[in-house]
């Protein structure tokens, strides 16, 4: 079950639904299937805005926290960062390597973080 099913128990008539709000790890697990789900093979995180996917759940984590975890994943303290820093990270889906590229864009407002998805069988 994806973190987001719950929602479509609560429409297919489930007595009791129980609210669980993901944690931004769950969230960045789910973040690649959306990612295939779409076509994007480029989105952006940014803390000012809705995080992607908001449109499809209610109960999705803070932004910060994802952008937080996303820079645990590229090897980076989870602190804000001084000067735009790049990295990456890889998953695997059914056969396929996943690799991410991404770019921190710490701010005194926001924090911002753009991802690239490149596949490699």
């Amino acid at each position: 079950m994806g973190i987001f099913d719950k929602v479509a128990f609560a429409a297919a008539g489930e007595e009791e639904v129980v609210a669980v709000q993901p944690s931004a790890s769950e969230y960045v697990e789910w973040l690649p299937n959306y990612m295939l789900k779409k076509s994007q093979t480029e989105i952006r995180i940014d803390s000012s805005r809705p995080l992607p996917g908001s449109d499809e759940a209610p109960g999705i984590p803070d932004a910060n926290a994802v952008v937080n975890k996303l820079k645990v994943l590229c090897g980076m303290n989870p602190f804000r960062l001084a000067e735009p820093v790049d990295g990456a990270f890889e998953r695997m889906h059914s056969n396929d390597k996943l690799k991410f590229k991404t770019r921190f864009e710490d701010r005194e407002d926001r924090s911002i973080c753009t991802i690239h998805l490149s596949i490699r069988s």
